[in-house]
């Protein structure tokens, strides 16, 4: 681990009896009653305060790099080169905003430090394209950094908008570069505020990192949900676990989408809002503003006539929209998604189906969705089309399916569906209208009460065998159809005067005997039984067709006592 000291350098005041610029000579100070070494450099000062291990130099052409040279070969009890040094001094002495920094040799300055000194020389930055030369320059500082180094900014001296580069190499360095560095400090000398002894104070400016740390939080949890940054910062400065908390859970609801918790959240979001006057520093004007930013984002007008389930797929449409206007597009579909099923469950009043998978609970408004894509009337049939679409854009997420050809496609529709979901939700009237006319729902849920009606007598066993056969089935058959299939304990045989009819049937052969075993069947069995045909009837197989129209299981025998289903 390194110390390593990045400040600007200046061109100082001209000495007209030596020829040279220098800076005053001064007595620095980070404690009252605690003064440094008397320099003409700050450099040198926060040097002997935190023992540097390099010192990197940035400055122009006309930057006093003659006196750093000389200063630094003295102190290090280096041999100065004079022909060099003076090459120094008459290049910035006659430097202006076009001299090349060529001309400064600037290799020759860092190779007589062994890299220890280190110099960087930028352009004067008088337009956008010597700024942006100079930020090719300077980002290269990355490359003398090395993991767990301790970096330490100075801002005193050179032109004001060396400021400015400072902080942006601390923002790069911080947020930017895989290095895992630490600001430890930055620093000014304010020779405008001297003490009684007319020393010059080092005034630490780090609070500016705290701040910039805030705003970063402050801007990852306005714009992503997220508050782990800002969660750092709390810890620093709040006991109260309430708010940590909180802010904790929206981010994991948020990131997780678990829509209930996040209803919980916002919940908890109002009350604490009284406890935000605890804060200090600058989250007490930051985090008071995003809570509320938040409650304004996802409150419904008139809360309290709104069912839970309402509240749950509209919040589902709020926050489709807000993630879709973070870029977060597969949840904005996810959400949009999960809102409109939700929304026709309850608007339609759809049973929810009896299954322990979450995802089937809901078929009966997924099927109606469906359906409703392929009408004509644009003002139902829009559900489902965002229903469609959607699930399509989430499946392709979830399984990267997509061809670049959709990517465009989707994202527009889903900015469409994001900004309409919302009001289309709140048209229950209309949906209950369009669908009455069309009679799809009470349809679906004909269809399901049947379907359920079949799985309870499938699962008590009770369904029947009925045997159309001029005669019975032995006691081994028996055993073999009970143990293969869920039948009753007995099978249903035709009466004395319908096993002659059979009889007859199979030697006539003729179309009315086939239209009365129709009747017969209809009268002895119910939907989900079993039916056993036996017999060399023509007609046999139309009659086993019309069994397993009307939802009968047809047994067959495939060899002697041994059994199948059609």
């Amino acid at each position: 681990m390194s110390k390593i000291l990045i400040t600007a350098l200046g061109s100082g005041t001209y000495n007209k009896e030596k020829n040279e610029k220098e800076y005053k000579l001064a007595t620095y100070y980070l404690e009252e009653g605690h003064p440094l070494e008397k320099t003409e450099l700050i450099a040198s000062a926060i040097d002997e305060q935190w023992k540097m291990d390099k010192i990197i130099f940035i400055g122009t052409t006309g930057s006093m790099w003659s006196n750093v040279y000389k200063f630094y070969c003295k102190n290090k009890r280096i041999t100065m080169n004079d022909e060099y040094y003076n090459k120094l001094k008459n290049t910035e002495l006659s430097a202006n905003k076009d001299t090349l920094i060529e001309n400064l040799e600037i290799e020759k300055f860092n190779a007589t430090f062994d890299k220890k000194i280190k110099g960087i020389v930028i352009k004067y930055g008088v337009d956008n394209k010597e700024n942006l030369e100079n930020f090719h320059s300077i980002i290269e500082i990355e490359k003398e950094i090395e993991d767990g180094d301790e970096i330490f900014i100075d801002i005193t001296h050179s032109f004001r908008s060396m400021s400015f580069w400072l902080f942006l190499i601390m923002t790069y360095l911080k947020d930017v570069s895989n290095k895992n560095i630490d600001i430890k400090n930055i620093t000014y000398g304010m020779f405008e505020a001297p003490n009684e002894k007319k020393e010059t104070p080092i005034v630490s400016l780090n609070l500016f990192i705290d701040i910039l740390k805030w705003f970063k939080g402050a801007s990852e949890l306005k714009n992503y949900g997220n508050s782990y940054s800002i969660l750092e910062e709390l810890e620093k400065n709040l006991e109260d676990k309430d708010i940590k908390n909180e802010l904790k859970n929206f981010s994991n609801t948020m990131n997780i989408n678990y829509i209930d918790s996040l209803k919980e959240s916002l919940k908890n979001f109002d009350t604490i809002k009284n406890k935000l006057d605890n804060l200090e520093g600058p989250g007490k004007y930051i985090v008071p503003q995003i809570f509320e930013n938040f409650i304004n984002e996802f409150k419904f007008q008139n809360d309290e006539n709104l069912s839970n389930e309402e509240k749950k797929y509209l919040l589902r449409a709020k926050l489709a929209k807000w993630h879709c206007e973070q870029k977060r597009y597969a949840m904005a579909a996810i959400n949009i998604n999960e809102a409109i099923v939700d929304f026709i469950m309850e608007v339609l009043n759809f049973p929810i189906k009896d299954t322990k998978a979450k995802t089937s609970e809901t078929d009966l408004a997924k099927i109606w969705l469906e359906k409703i894509e392929k009408v004509e009337d644009e003002e139902i049939k829009k559900y489902g089309t965002m229903y469609v679409e959607t699930r399509s854009i989430r499946n392709k997420s979830a399984h990267s399916l997509e061809r670049e050809t959709d990517l465009k496609d989707d994202i527009k529709n889903l900015e469409i569906y994001s900004s309409t979901i919302f009001n289309s939700l709140l048209s229950k009237d209309l949906v209950k209208e369009k669908d009455s006319k069309l009679g799809l729902s009470e349809k679906l849920k004909r269809e399901y009460e049947e379907e359920e009606k079949k799985k309870k007598n499938e699962k008590k066993g009770d369904f029947n065998l009925f045997v159309i056969s001029d005669k019975g089935l032995d006691s081994e058959e028996i055993i073999t159809i009970k143990n293969k299939f869920k039948i009753a304990e007995q099978p249903i045989y035709l009466s004395k005067k319908e096993k002659e009819k059979w009889k007859s049937a199979c030697e006539k052969n003729d179309k009315e005997s086939l239209e009365e075993f129709k009747k017969i069947i209809n009268n002895k069995t119910k939907e989900g039984d079993y039916i056993l045909i036996i017999g060399d009837f023509e007609y046999k197989k139309e009659l086993e067709e019309y069994s397993s129209s009307k939802n009968l299981k047809v047994m067959k025998i495939v060899f002697k006592k041994s059994f199948k289903l059609l």
